[in-house]
Formats: structure tokens, C-alpha cells, sequence
């Protein structure tokens, strides 16, 4: 009888599928020669405004042409080119194409031109009078060199022309009065960042632009001292990148994640507690000037969760310093709560925000070059959702001593099954670490077989594991020894 139904069944599906089929077929013949130019016109409008939308917000290429200058040797030259586009690339200008100049195209209108297609050369003759998409902004750079370096004097410079090639006003300037051209072409590269960003705002929004060139300086010393290990220099840096552009997000974003990393590798509670804070702090500042910002708001998660779990093991005048930081009434059990309740908000926004049709549904334009884009933004989400998994963890591990079985079962067949396997492919360290903390919180509360438990843990320090190596060099052994998550391992 059930084999009767399903070959029922099966044969119901093909007839609806020829049936489907079919009428597609009769409705594809029945269209005519103009109501196919009209579709043509259609798909040709839509992809035009597209274009428009994409080239508006990604900057292009920017081609930096060989310096000039008669008294320099030409190897010198060559290494002065390398290092002024390494300083291009990191102010946050695409570097140069890796197409050389003159190299030849293909060229659609030739090739439609000279195919088998009946009536191809009518049809390459109408894509003529088509005009160009729009294209992303690009750039020329040509620069000569002034000036001899001598130790005691400050006379090199170089006189450069940033030329627009999709049309628009050149930009002529002279940097001058510096000991060595290294610097005076570093100097340039942040004076070329500025006028770009502000020739193009849809590709530069508000929160990447920079007040003056010493502002985009500051904050590049300060990232380049915080690599070094020199954290006390590093915040003086960054603290003056922000004095100098207060709406600039990428400095505040730099320094509460650096007082985040102290504080993962702090030896002291109340150490580590004072430094989530003034992180946190930060990152709600950032999420509240720039509510659209993905990295200020998943932060503000992760940081308020970590704090809540610091905060219960302070002591009373510690608890109070803090609720008197933040602002909350100081309880434990209240503190704690607000916490916990303000690191699900943000994890709620930040998948609101991950989602692929926010942007262009909420503020009508594709994401600029500065937001988490196609692989790049499915891995954050993956990210974001294990992380928020770990959330609620907390909270029933905290609330009610570790939750129904069932719920802490389904939490973890949404992160191994759908998240560890089914998204393996877009799953950064960050996901896997994240994983290993889900894995670490469940082990917490004594209420598992002594099999599971066994088959957690071993699946708890592969993701560690895999996470730190993967990192290479971002994620510490010191980060995961002072993680109140991975607690069940000391």
C-alpha cells in the first residue's frame, strides 16, 4: 500500500513538472520579436542601475607611474615606488592593478562583430550608441622628486598630479621640507587618502574620513606600535588620532580593541574587569555615533558577555567602581543581568545588520568597500550567530544552572551541525574559537553522561586548538587561558 502511494506520487510530480514545463515553453513563443527588445531594454536598465550603485560605492585602482627625479640612482627610485604604494594600500587605497598598462583587452563590441550571430554587425553597431556603465573611481599618480637628503637639512619633497580617469579635477601638490623622500612621499600618501576620501564620500562614508593628515598619521603610528607590543605609546597615538577626528570610527574601534587584548592577557580580576569596561565603553560610543557599524556592535556583544562573567567574581567596592563606570545600580544579580540582556541586543543587531538585503533595503546602496562583503560577511555571520548560541548559554548557565537539556541540545546541534558543518566552508578561526566556547560552557555544569562529556571536551580543544593555529599569531595561549569561558580546563 505505501509503495502504491509513493509511485502515486512520483508519477503526480512528473505530470506537474511537464505540465510546469510546458507552459513555460508556450509563454517563452508567444513573446515577439519586440516584446524580447523590450525584456532586453528591462534587464539592460536594471543592470545599468546597478553598475551605477556598485561604481558608486568601491574606488578602483589606483596606478602609480615610475618617480622622476635626475639625481636619484634608479634603484633607488624603484624601492621609494614600492614603499610609497605599501603606504598607499595601508591608508586604505586599493592598490595598483596587477594588469600593466597597454596590456591588451578583449573588446565585446569586436568580438560580437566578428561571431557566427545572424545580423552581428547590426547588433555590434546598436551596442556602440549604448554609452559605458559607470565605473568605479581610478586614479593616476605622477610624481618628481625634489631636493638631495642630507642629515642636516630638510629639503627633499615631491610635486605630484593625481589625475581622475573617470573624469573630474586633477589634484596638483607640492610636499616639501623633509629630511629623507621617504617621508615626504609618506606625507603625500596621507594628503592623496584625504582628497580622495573626499571626492568620493559614497565609497569613503563619514566614519573612515579623516579631519586633518596628522589625525590619519596618528592612527597609523598607533597601529604600527600596537603590532610592536608597545601598548602605552600606541593608546597616546590612537587617543590622538581621536582628539583630531572625533566622528573618525576606525581609531576608537583600534583602542577599545586594544584595551580588550590587555585585558584578555591580564593577570589580575579587577584588571581585567576595569579594561572590558573602558572597551566597552568604547565600542557602545562607536555603535551609538555609527549604529550601522558591524564591528562596533558584535564587539559591544562579546565584550558585555565577557564582563558579566568578570563582574560576579570582583568584590563588593570592585562591583561598585564598575556599576558606577557603566552607569547600572550596583548589584551583582542586577549588573550581571543588564549585561548579559545588552550583549544579546547587540548580537540581535548585528545579525540584523549581516543580513544580505539590510543595506540596500534599509538605506538604499550596495555596501562600500569598508563593510563586510559576500564570503567575508557570511563568515562574520557564522561568527555572530555561534557567538550569540554562547550567549544564552551564559545566561542559563547563570539563571537557572545550565538550562533544559533540550534547549542546550538544540543550541548544540545548531552550532555543530549547521554552523561547524554545513557552513564549514565560510567558518574563520573566530567561528571556531567561538565554537570551543559554546563546547567549554556546556562542560561547566555537571549534568551530562560520562560519554558525552568526553566527546565534548575532545571536540572543545580541536576547535581551540585549530582556532589558534589557524590565527596565526591573532589569537594567544594567554587570550584562552584568561577566557572565563574555557574555566572548566584550569
Amino acid at each position: 500500500m505505501i509503495v502504491a502511494s509513493a509511485g502515486s506520487a512520483f508519477k503526480w510530480l512528473q505530470i506537474a513538472a511537464r505540465n510546469a514545463l510546458t507552459c513555460l515553453a508556450d509563454t517563452v513563443a508567444a513573446v515577439s520579436a519586440v516584446g524580447w527588445v523590450f525584456v532586453a531594454l528591462a534587464v539592460l536598465a536594471l543592470l545599468w542601475v546597478w553598475a551605477g550603485m556598485h561604481a558608486s560605492t568601491r574606488l578602483g585602482p589606483i596606478e602609480v607611474t615610475p618617480l622622476e627625479h635626475d639625481g636619484q640612482r634608479q634603484a633607488a627610485l624603484h624601492s621609494l615606488i614600492a614603499a610609497f604604494r605599501e603606504r598607499l594600500s595601508r591608508c586604505g587605497l586599493t592598490p595598483p592593478p596587477t594588469v600593466p598598462e597597454g596590456a591588451p583587452q578583449a573588446n565585446l563590441i569586436k568580438a560580437v562583430e566578428g561571431s557566427a550571430i545572424p545580423q552581428g554587425a547590426t547588433i555590434a553597431r546598436l551596442l556602440e550608441l549604448l554609452p559605458s556603465p559607470p565605473r568605479p573611481a581610478q586614479y593616476k599618480f605622477t610624481g618628481t622628486l625634489s631636493g638631495q637628503e642630507d642629515p642636516a637639512e630638510s629639503a627633499c619633497g615631491v610635486s605630484f598630479w593625481l589625475q581622475p580617469m573617470n573624469g573630474g579635477t586633477p589634484y596638483l601638490q607640492t610636499v616639501a621640507a623633509y629630511p629623507t623622500h621617504t617621508e615626504a612621499l609618506t606625507h603625500a600618501a596621507s594628503d592623496i587618502y584625504l582628497h580622495i576620501a573626499k571626492a568620493t564620500p559614497d565609497a569613503f562614508p563619514l566614519w573612515v574620513r579623516w579631519h586633518t593628515r596628522e589625525g590619519l598619521e596618528a592612527y597609523l603610528e598607533g597601529c604600527d606600535l600596537r603590532k610592536q607590543g608597545d601598548f602605552t605609546q600606541a593608546v597616546e597615538s590612537l587617543e590622538q588620532a581621536i582628539i583630531d577626528s572625533p566622528f573618525n570610527a576606525l581609531a576608537a574601534l583600534q583602542l577599545a580593541n586594544l584595551e580588550e587584548q590587555r585585558a584578555a592577557v591580564g593577570s589580575q580580576t579587577w584588571t581585567i574587569a576595569f579594561l572590558q569596561t573602558r572597551a566597552l565603553q568604547r565600542y557602545l560610543a562607536v555603535g551609538r555615533l555609527w549604529p550601522t557599524l558591524v564591528e562596533a556592535r558584535y564587539r559591544s556583544s562579546v565584550t558585555a558577555a565577557a564582563l558579566a562573567t568578570t563582574y560576579t567574581a570582583l568584590n563588593q567596592p570592585q562591583q561598585q567602581a564598575i556599576a558606577l563606570l557603566l552607569a547600572l545600580a550596583p548589584s551583582t544579580e542586577g549588573v550581571t543581568r543588564r549585561l548579559r540582556q545588552l550583549a544579546d541586543r547587540e548580537s540581535s543587531a548585528t545579525l540584523q545588520l549581516l543580513k544580505p538585503w539590510y543595506t540596500l533595503a534599509r538605506e538604499n546602496r550596495l555596501r562600500n568597500q569598508f563593510e563586510s562583503k559576500g564570503r567575508e560577511r557570511s563568515s562574520l555571520r557564522h561568527t555572530a550567530r555561534i557567538s550569540r548560541h554562547c550567549v544564552r548559554v551564559r545566561r542559563m548557565n547563570a539563571e537557572t544552572g545550565g538550562g533544559s537539556q533540550f534547549m542546550v541540545r538544540y543550541d548544540d546541534a545548531r552550532v555543530h551541525i549547521i554552523h561547524m558543518l554545513l557552513g564549514k566552508a565560510n567558518v574563520t578561526w573566530q567561528g571556531r574559537y567561538n565554537a570551543a566556547c559554546f563546547d567549554a560552557l556546556q562542560l561547566a555544569v555537571d549534568r551530562m553522561s560520562d560519554r558525552r562529556r568526553s566527546k565534548v571536551e575532545r571536540r572543545a580543544l580541536r576547535n581551540v586548538d585549530t582556532a589558534i593555529r589557524e590565527a596565526a599569531g591573532d589569537l594567544t595561549h594567554a587570550w584562552v587561558n584568561n577566557d572565563p569561558d574555557f574555566a572548566y580546563f584550569r
